[in-house]
Order: C-alpha cells, then structure tokens, then sequence
C-alpha cells in the first residue's frame, strides 16, 4: 500500500481536512493542526454511507473504534457533481486507501453500507409521525368542510412522509460482508 494524502471539505462551508494513509494507519489534520490519529489495528467496523438530499450529496465512513467510539470522516459536494470531479475523485480515493488499509491488518472487520439501525429509526420515526399528522390533519380538515383546500399540502405531506418511512425502514437486513471484498486488489 502506498502512502497517500487526501484534502477533502467535510461541509460546503468548512474548510478542508488533510487525511494521510499509511500501511498503519490514518490521520487528519486541519489547517497544519493534528487532529486525530488512528491505527488500522484498532478498526472494528467500517460503516460507508451515502445521502443525496436537497442537492447536496452527503458521504461518510463510520471507523467503529473499541468501547463503540466512531470516528466519522465526512464530506459534502453539490449532488450534480460528476464521478470525473477531482473533489469526488479525492473522496473514492480516500474511500479505497481506508478499505485498503483496514484489509492489509484486518481482513476480516465488518463493511456496513448505508445508515446505522439506529439512525435509519429516527429517520423512519419521522416518516411514520408525518403520515400520522397528514392523516390527522385530513380528518380535521374534512371536518370544518377545508379538505379540498388542504388537499394539495397534505398529499405532498403524505408522500414526503410515506418515502422517507419506506426508505429508512429499520427491519431491512444490513448490508454487511468483510473488507477483504471490497479493498482494491492489487494490479497483475
């Protein structure tokens, strides 16, 4: 594996984070500032999740650490970001150097995709709470004789509420195999 050393902007209005790779380990730093240092040997679990909402396309991976510490490593870009932009190339790269990585040490520790069960419950929550209220709302407003007014609100209400529910619903398996599948493999 090769040492390598990545700039990524965590948020639109943040300023970046450098993060160098090694065969032992990953560690950032913000504006010539150490940050955090982490040895591979001590990765648990690694959780790759990724978001688009409202134009934003959100990425992170989770590094699960021993006493269920994360040391979450983030980045936004504008959703219409292309594949070919260095920014999102940067982030692949990165992404690939980290499963490289842990695979070298760890081969076996645990690749999860998508949000944690607990996060994809408080997003189904608030799915389920806004079908609720648009159903509850419908049943006021048809009594004070105002449903064909509130029609329109509550149906974009109701589908709003309906996505996000089916979407994040918290009895889907997790998607989980070892890194070793996923690191790069080397070139012949």
């Amino acid at each position: 594996m090769k040492d390598a050393v990545f700039e990524i902007k965590p948020a639109l209005l943040r300023g970046p984070v450098t993060y160098r790779v090694d065969a032992t380990g990953v560690s950032a730093e913000k504006g010539g500032t150490p940050q955090w240092q982490l040895p591979f040997s001590q990765v648990e679990g690694l959780r790759i999740v990724e978001l688009v909402i409202d134009g934003h396309r959100l990425a992170r991976i989770d590094l699960a650490l021993p006493g269920g510490r994360v040391q979450a490593i983030s980045q936004t870009l504008d959703a219409r970001v292309t594949a070919e932009d260095p920014a999102r190339q940067g982030w692949t790269a990165l992404t690939a150097s980290l499963l490289d990585g842990v695979a070298q040490v760890r081969p076996e520790t645990p690749v999860y995709l998508g949000e944690t069960p607990r996060n994809r419950g408080i997003m189904f929550g608030i799915g389920a709470l806004s079908l609720l209220f648009a159903g509850g709302m419908a049943i006021a407003a048809a009594g004070n004789g105002r449903l064909e007014e509130a029609g329109l609100p509550l149906a974009v209400m109701s589908l709003f509420g309906g996505w996000i529910a089916w979407h994040f619903h918290p009895w889907r398996p997790e998607i989980t195999f070892p890194v070793r599948q996923l690191a790069p493999q080397p070139e012949a």
